[in-house]
C-alpha cells in the first residue's frame, strides 16, 4: 500500500470530514426546527402557497383577471407542491419539507457528480457536505423554505448526472433535455447547467450538438405549446414580467463583493484546477459551469426581487470543483512528497467560512432558537386571528398571514410595484383604493416612517431598491390610514374615515 494511503491518515482525514459535517449539522439545526413553526420565513412563502393552492383547486394560474396578482413563474411546481400540500392538509409544512428534501438530494447530486468524474468516495462525501454547508452558511433562510427552486435544481442536476454517465451516447441526450425542461418549467432561471452542457457538447462533437439542438427544440417547443394551449397567451405574457424588473448595478456590485469576500478561500483555491479542467474533455463542463455561474450570479443579483438564490448554481458547482481539487492535489503531490497532511487539512481550509459561521452561532447561542421561534409563531397566529375578525378585503405584505386569516389574497406588493415602476400598470388604481378605504386593513412588515404621517403630496412613480411598495403608496397610506396595531409580525393600518 502506498505511504499516502496509510491507515492513520485515512482515519485522520475522515475525522476532519466528520468535524466539517458537525459544523454543517449545527448550522442546519435551526432551519430544521423552524420548518414546523407557522410564520413567514421569506416573502416568497405566502406567494408560493397562494399560487399552489390555486393550482390544486383547479383554478387557472394565468387567468389575468386580477392584475394585482400576476404569476411570473412556470406552472409545474404549483401543481406538484400544491396538490400534495392540499392532500396533506398542511400546504406550508409540505412545501417546506419538500424544499428541504430537495436540498439534500441536490447536495447528494453534487457528490455523485464528483464520483462520475472519477472522484473517490472521500471526495464524493466531501462534495455533498460542502455543498450542504454552503447553503446552510450563506443562504440559511432558503433551507426548508417553501420555494420551488430546490425542486427545480433536483431535475437540472439529475440531467447533468445522466449526461455525465456517457456523453458519447446521443440516445441519452433526449432524457437529459427532458430533465432540463422539467426543471426549467419549475423555475425558469435554472439555465446554467443546460448552457454548460450545450457548450460542452458543441466543443466535443458537432454531430451530437445538432442532435442536442433538435432535442431542445422538440421538447422545449412541446412544453411551451402544451402550456400555451392550456393557459393561452397570458402564460407567456406574465412570465415575461420577471425579466423586466428594475435593475441596480450598484446592488450587483455589492452582492458580488459580499459573496466573494465570504467565499474567497474556496474560489481562489479552485482556480488552478478550473484552468486545468478546461483543457480536459472530461472535466471541462465543470470549468464552464463555474465561470458562468459566477458571471451570471453577479450580474443577475442586481435585479430587483432576486436574493442569494442567484448564487445557488455557484454553491453546487464550487462544491464539485473543490472536491475535484482534493483529488487532483493527491495525484500531483504524491510524486514530490507525502501529501497526507495537506490533503487531510485542506477540506477545513476550503470550508473555513462554514466553520466560522457555525462557531459564531455557538458563541451567540443561536444554534437552537426554539423559544424565539415559538414566540414568533404565537404572535403570528394571534395576528392572523385578529385579521380574521376584520370585515372586508385586506392587504398583506406578509401574504402568508392573509392565508392563515382565511382572507383572500388580492394584492402582490412586490410584483405590482415592479409593474407600476416599469410602466406596465397604472399606479392610480391602487392609490384610489387607499383613498376610498377599500382595504379594511393594510399590513406592513414594518411601521411607516414618521414623514409619511404628514399628508405628503404625490410625487413621481418610484420605489426604493429593497422596497415592496411605491413611494406614493406609502404617502397615500400615511394620509388615509392610521396605525391600530403593531406586533412582531408588523404594523396594521385601518382607514381613518372608518375610525
Amino acid at each position: 500500500m502506498p505511504v499516502y494511503k496509510n491507515r492513520e491518515f485515512l482515519l485522520f482525514r475522515w475525522f476532519i470530514l466528520g468535524l466539517l459535517a458537525s459544523a454543517v449539522l449545527l448550522l442546519l439545526l435551526a432551519p430544521i426546527i423552524r420548518i414546523g413553526f407557522k410564520f413567514e420565513i421569506d416573502y416568497n412563502e405566502g406567494w408560493n402557497l397562494y399560487h399552489g393552492l390555486k393550482a390544486a383547486s383547479g383554478l387557472p394560474l394565468y387567468d389575468g383577471q386580477n392584475e394585482w396578482m400576476p404569476l411570473d413563474y412556470p406552472p409545474f411546481s404549483f401543481y406538484f407542491v400544491g396538490v400534495i400540500g392540499q392532500l396533506s392538509g398542511d400546504p406550508l409544512l409540505t412545501g417546506r419539507i419538500i424544499a428541504f428534501l430537495c436540498l439534500l438530494l441536490v447536495s447528494l447530486g453534487a457528490g455523485y457528480t464528483v464520483r462520475k468524474l472519477g472522484g473517490e468516495v472521500y471526495d464524493t462525501v466531501f462534495a455533498s457536505i460542502f455543498c450542504l454547508g454552503l447553503f446552510a452558511a450563506y443562504a440559511p433562510h432558503y433551507v426548508g423554505m417553501n420555494d420551488p427552486q430546490m425542486l427545480g435544481h433536483v431535475f437540472i442536476v439529475g440531467g447533468l448526472l445522466v449526461y455525465l454517465q456517457n456523453r458519447s451516447k446521443g440516445s441519452k441526450m433526449f432524457i437529459v433535455a427532458l430533465l432540463f425542461f422539467v426543471g426549467l418549467f419549475i423555475k425558469h432561471n435554472l439555465a446554467l447547467i443546460p448552457i454548460a452542457v450545450t457548450i460542452d457538447i458543441f466543443l466535443h462533437s458537432r454531430r451530437n450538438f445538432l442532435k442536442w439542438i433538435g432535442y431542445l427544440t422538440f421538447i422545449g417547443g412541446g412544453f411551451v405549446f402544451i402550456t400555451y394551449m392550456i393557459f393561452g397567451s397570458e402564460f407567456l405574457h406574465q412570465l415575461s414580467f420577471s425579466i423586466s424588473n428594475t435593475y441596480s448595478l450598484q446592488k450587483a456590485i455589492d452582492r458580488g463583493v459580499e459573496l466573494g469576500t465570504k467565499m474567497k478561500i474556496p474560489l481562489i483555491a479552485v482556480f488552478p484546477w478550473v484552468l486545468y479542467a478546461f483543457k480536459k474533455n472530461r472535466f471541462r463542463i465543470i470549468s464552464i459551469y463555474l465561470v458562468i455561474s459566477i458571471a451570471t450570479g453577479v450580474y443577475t443579483s442586481g435585479q430587483n426581487g432576486v436574493d442569494v438564490n442567484v448564487f445557488f448554481d455557484l454553491f453546487i458547482c464550487l462544491s464539485i470543483a473543490a472536491a475535484m481539487l482534493l483529488l487532483y492535489l493527491r495525484k500531483i503531490l504524491r510524486h514530490f512528497f507525502n501529501p497526507n497532511l495537506i490533503c487531510s487539512i485542506l477540506p477545513l481550509i476550503l470550508a473555513l467560512g462554514i466553520i466560522t459561521m457555525a462557531s459564531q452561532k455557538i458563541v451567540r447561542k443561536e444554534i437552537l432558537p426554539y423559544s424565539e421561534y415559538r414566540l414568533t409563531h404565537q404572535i403570528f397566529l394571534e395576528d392572523a386571528s385578529f385579521l380574521a375578525t376584520q370585515p372586508g378585503p385586506v392587504l398583506c405584505e406578509n401574504m402568508l398571514l392573509c392565508h392563515y386569516a382565511k382572507k383572500s389574497v388580492e394584492y402582490d406588493p412586490f410584483n405590482t410595484s415592479e409593474m407600476i415602476v416599469t410602466g406596465r400598470m397604472d399606479e392610480n388604481n391602487i392609490l384610489k383604493c387607499l383613498e376610498s378605504g377599500y382595504f379594511s386593513i393594510v399590513q406592513l412588515n414594518g411601521q411607516l416612517a414618521d414623514r409619511y404621517l404628514k399628508e405628503l403630496a404625490y410625487t413621481s412613480v418610484k420605489k426604493g431598491t429593497f422596497e415592496r411598495f411605491t413611494e406614493n403608496f406609502k404617502r397615500a397610506l400615511g394620509k388615509y390610514y392610521t396605525l391600530i396595531r403593531k406586533t412582531g409580525t408588523g404594523a396594521f393600518y385601518a382607514p381613518k374615515n372608518n375610525r
